[in-house]
């Protein structure tokens, strides 16, 4: 016999020929059968953190009953047919050691299940929000009636990724490269830099699960718990997270000026193709220098060509960031993370180099945004030719 501690009056019991639970301090027994044939039981063992029931039997193996938290709840090892759409409370869940996250081949299994009482119109939303209630994790989920369950990585929403929309004059054929075929954008490629590289991983503390269904949400509390392999505090894990955000947000806010420059020079690749001489030729090519400047700033021209092999000159802003996010978080090429670490002094002055010139950088930006385009759109009106800057 075994009692759970997550759960007054829940005890688990074995015989020589079954396996046997109660809700209620063993006034009434229920016999398990889901997945369980008739054996003898020889010995129970409860995991208390990931809600585990661990059932030793002679001759059927080693059987398990992976996260009760619902079964905890609700009195019923089967789907529970409440009626009503419900979130459930969701255990603890672990933040490992490093190395040791969900993959496409080992897939976590769900930390997080609901009941919907009917299917939904729509894509249900599942969000992660930390201890201020901010949305660091979004995402949409294909559900159906019944019991559902959702896992999270404990990784935030990556950063904002480069799009590149313009042809380099070094390879004005890439667009027939059978990678790009169908494609509207280009990523820049770099070995060893994954989808995670620049994301960053929460440390432990207190979030929220919500849950939109049609409109309506349900929100449950839950924690985060470091792996006991992890050496370092909490405080120091949250330290290297917050670092680990902020230089996420350079990630993007650095994809995002250049994304711009790539929509305003793509408009002007476009123009010149009806335009190519003359004044108005002249004009568009001197302000895709100006842009270009800029852009080369953030982005090398080495690093436009998507080649993933070794980049020849130094990298610009977006390169540097992504790889100082490698080392301070989950790793980058060869260079394990060091996110269960504090970060270094080395790194937090790198970041506050890259800061001061992103500052720089962002005013130039600015410029361009707020008075080089919009004089050149007055000076060529009438010319034909103009430049959607957008919002």
């Amino acid at each position: 016999m075994a009692e759970n501690p997550n759960r007054e009056g829940m005890l688990f019991a074995g015989t020589g020929h079954a396996f046997y639970y109660t809700m209620d301090n063993g006034r009434h027994w229920t016999r398990f059968r889901k997945g369980l044939p008739p054996s003898p039981v020889t010995w129970i063992n409860i995991q208390p953190h990931m809600h585990d029931v661990d059932v030793s039997t002679y001759g059927r193996g080693d059987y398990i009953l992976p996260n009760i938290a619902t079964f905890e709840q609700t009195g019923s090892p089967d789907q529970p047919n409440s009626g009503r759409t419900q979130l459930f409370k969701p255990g603890e869940v672990y933040r490992q050691a490093r190395g040791a996250y969900p993959t496409a081949a080992q897939p976590a299994r769900p930390q997080f299940q609901f009941y919907l009482a009917k299917a939904p119109k729509d894509p249900v939303q599942l969000q992660i929000l930390d201890a201020q209630g901010k949305p660091v994790r979004t995402e949409k989920l294909k559900v159906h009636q019944g019991l559902n369950g959702a896992c999270w990585d404990l990784f935030y929403d990556t950063p904002t990724d480069v799009r590149l929309l313009t042809t380099p004059p070094e390879n004005p054929h890439i667009w027939d490269e059978p990678r790009y075929q169908g494609k509207t954008y280009r990523t820049i490629i770099h070995w060893g830099v994954n989808p995670h590289t620049g994301t960053p991983i929460a440390a432990p503390g207190n979030y929220q699960v919500r849950l939109t269904v049609d409109g309506r949400s349900y929100t449950q509390p839950f924690e985060v718990v470091k792996d006991p392999k992890i050496k370092a505090s909490d405080a120091v894990l949250n330290d290297s997270t917050a670092l680990q955000v902020q230089i996420a947000g350079a990630i993007s806010e650095t994809s995002d000026m250049v994304n711009a420059m790539e929509k305003w020079r793509k408009q002007i690749e476009e123009q010149l193709k009806t335009h190519a001489s003359g004044a108005a030729a002249d004009a568009l090519q001197r302000l895709d220098a100006q842009i270009l400047e800029v852009e080369n700033q953030l982005v090398s021209p080495e690093a436009r060509l998507s080649d993933d092999k070794q980049y020849s000159t130094p990298f610009r802003m977006y390169w540097n960031l992504r790889w100082l996010a490698g080392r301070v978080g989950q790793g980058i090429q060869n260079t394990a993370g060091g996110s269960d670490y504090e970060p270094t002094v080395v790194q937090r002055e790198n970041f506050a180099k890259l800061q001061a010139q992103l500052a720089a950088i962002r005013t130039a930006f600015g410029n361009l945004k707020t008075t080089t385009v919009p004089a050149f759109n007055q000076a060529m009106s009438g010319n034909g030719v103009k430049l959607d800057i957008g919002g």
